[in-house]
């Protein structure tokens, strides 16, 4: 009885063993990495919509050499002919080595090529230290002017040491005009006669009478004192500086008189505006209305005035 039920406590245990248990165990980790699990099936179709492909880099490829039969030629197609013969540009074209159709080197561009094209060329602007061309001076001109004909005579002296021209001048015509008596002056007054003459009585008279011919002259050089007053200042005659015109004579043979036409019709306003226009170039302008002794005469002079304003009667 003993042996039964120890043999019996024997076998309990290996049926105990037998019996297959409710839940499996969990395996352990594997060492290797552990994988995510694959997303659901349309997860994945969505996935591979949106996730943008890995782009493989194209290998790069080194072009072949070019042939030296090549070398210098140009693979493009001709211009047209007329266009290829005027730009020297030969029209045969030539198998290269691989069987391509090569364009022949152009040949040198035309000297006119800038004519060709239509586009304007200028002429290249003058050196700046190009040398003055010379001027070839004209016979009888004085005071460097060719329109101031006449003699130079050098300085003048006088009595007097307030009288008398550093660097005197003989004038005899200017721009064209004779002078009735050759005028002893200076340079500057000769100039500035030329200027009023130019810009003043020309315009003033016109053709009035053909043109102006001839001016009357009245005075230049004179050794005395102002209208003659004893005691009185040295006058611009005794310097040079000063000359005294009566009248302007016409092509025609008639002539404008300060005595005899001033403040009359036509001719006294051509007379009035050239006395007008001495105003503006000359130190000192006297007429017939400045006092009796120039009320048959113009005085013109250069004397220095203040300021620059010269003196106008």
């Amino acid at each position: 009885m003993k042996l039964f039920l120890v043999g019996l406590a024997c076998l309990l245990p290996l049926a105990a063993a037998a019996q297959a248990p409710e839940r499996s165990l969990r395996p352990l980790a594997s060492p290797r990495a552990i994988t995510a699990p694959a997303p659901p099936l349309a997860e994945a179709k969505s996935a591979a919509v949106q996730a943008p492909k890995a782009s493989t880099p194209a290998p790069k490829v080194r072009p072949l050499a070019r042939p030296e039969a090549a070398l210098g030629q140009i693979a493009t197609a001709p211009r047209d002919p007329k266009q290829a013969e005027t730009m020297g540009v030969t029209r045969e074209l030539e198998p290269g080595p691989d069987g391509i159709q090569l364009s022949k080197r152009p040949k040198a561009r035309p000297i006119d090529v800038r004519k060709l094209a239509g586009v304007q060329q200028t002429a290249p602007a003058p050196r700046a230290n190009a040398p003055a061309q010379k001027v070839t001076p004209v016979k009888g001109q004085i005071c460097g002017d060719p329109a101031i004909q006449g003699v130079f005579v050098g300085p003048v002296e006088a009595s007097l040491s307030a009288c008398g021209i550093d660097s005197a001048v003989r004038v005899q015509s200017i721009s064209g005009i004779k002078l009735s008596t050759s005028a002893l002056i200076d340079c500057n007054t000769a100039t500035a006669v030329r200027t009023w003459i130019d810009k003043g009585l020309r315009p003033a008279v016109g053709n009035y009478g053909g043109g102006v011919s001839t001016l009357q002259i009245a005075g230049s050089y004179a050794c005395r004192t102002r209208n003659h007053v004893k005691g009185a200042r040295i006058s611009e005659h005794g310097k040079g500086h000063a000359i005294d015109i009566a009248a302007i004579r016409l092509k025609d043979g008639t002539s404008l008189s300060v005595l005899n036409d001033w403040g009359k019709g036509k001719k006294g306003r051509m007379l009035k505006a050239s006395h007008a226009a001495g105003c503006r170039i000359f130190g000192t302008t006297l007429g017939p209305e400045s006092d009796a002794q120039h009320r048959n005469h113009f005085h013109f002079d250069t004397a220095p005035r203040r300021g620059g304003v010269g003196y106008c009667r």
